[in-house]
């Protein structure tokens, strides 16, 4: 009996592990768009101590018994003097909100002109079809459409929503010949976005197809074959090119090779060697710093600057034309304005 008592004594309780957060586990396949983070100062010409900052943010959250996932990568300042930042390529802003105040408390110690810190909003802008242009084509339509859109799915649109051609639809409703046309709207990201284009928007009894709307910009891929300088998806005769790899297919058909691989179909993953089509670099071919990409966006300056130069020189440049001579016999010179030169772009 005192064999076996001594045998209980010795034994070792183990004590079963916490679940942890589902909340904090790591999340597969995000964009850097949902990693940014932005940190809003007071008005002030100050520099930011960078350096100072990641480690006082990453002491912070170690603190506060977070996974080593959840730590911000990188800060930068911005042109307007806020402070941008990027999280780990598993973490989101959500992770940080039982740290938010020994975050806001740390980074205050080191810049008192840091007021708080959110989620970086990359807005997207969606094209929402069949809008009744009976209910909405007036002074306060756009208003009155954002409250029903609000109300009745939920979004929270940052900004108004804008016809595409209002002046041209106004025409046409006019001679009776449309009763609905399509306007724009932007979303707070891409996840939003994604899921308003799969779904479409329900909104006054109906379902309005909606879809992604790309800006005509020089610098702008095409979704289809990745190529600069093709805005329209469906105008596009190019062969599919995809975005990640360079394959023969398109971005949002993308899906790893490597049995077992748990990336989302359309993302990429750290089994995929990226590719962009343009320039044949590393990269993804919508990187901001693809030589492809830089050089369109020269030559696009380049056009600019010329057509400012040249209504500039035109401006200051009087043309002097001799006229006939008046009925006293003197004669006189005329100065005629240059006419305006038509800088808008195609």
């Amino acid at each position: 009996m005192t064999k076996q008592s001594d045998k209980l004594d010795n034994w070792t309780l183990i004590q079963r592990k916490k679940p942890q957060n589902k909340e904090l586990e790591p999340k597969n396949g995000l964009e850097a768009a949902d990693r940014r983070i932005l940190f809003h100062r007071e008005k002030t010409s100050q520099s930011a101590k960078i350096p100072d900052l990641v480690y006082a943010i990453n002491k912070a959250i170690k603190d506060k018994g977070l996974p080593d996932h959840i730590r911000l990568l990188r800060l930068w300042q911005t042109p307007t003097g806020a402070i941008s930042g990027l999280l780990k390529e598993k973490a989101t802003i959500e992770m940080l909100s039982s740290a938010k105040t020994a975050i806001l408390e740390a980074i205050q110690r080191i810049d008192s002109s840091i007021t708080s810190f959110q989620a970086a909003e990359q807005w997207h802008t969606l094209k929402v079809h069949t809008i009744s242009l009976n209910r909405y084509l007036n002074p306060s339509g756009m208003q009155a459409l954002k409250n029903e859109i609000e109300t009745t799915t939920g979004l929270n649109l940052p900004t108004l929503p804008r016809w595409m051609n209002e002046k041209r639809a106004l025409e046409r409703f006019e001679r009776d010949e449309i009763a609905y046309s399509t306007v724009t709207i932007k979303v707070r990201s891409k996840a939003i976005a994604d899921k308003c284009i799969a779904k479409g928007i329900d909104f006054g009894g109906k379902n309005h197809v909606t879809e992604l709307f790309l800006e005509a910009r020089a610098d702008i891929i095409c979704t289809k074959c990745t190529q600069f300088g093709h805005n329209s998806y469906k105008a596009c005769q190019e062969l599919p090119k995809c975005a990640i790899c360079g394959g023969k297919h398109e971005v949002k058909d993308h899906k790893c090779s490597i049995q077992g691989c748990i990336a989302i179909i359309g993302k990429k993953c750290s089994h995929t060697a990226l590719k962009c089509v343009n320039c044949n670099g590393p990269h993804l071919a919508n990187f901001s710093y693809c030589p492809k990409r830089l050089e369109v966006l020269s030559k696009q300056r380049l056009v600019k600057d010329e057509l400012y130069n040249l209504q500039q020189s035109r401006q200051k440049i009087a043309v002097m034309i001799p006229i006939k001579a008046t009925p006293s016999g003197i004669t006189e010179d005329m100065e005629i304005e240059p006419t305006p030169l038509n800088t808008q772009e195609c």
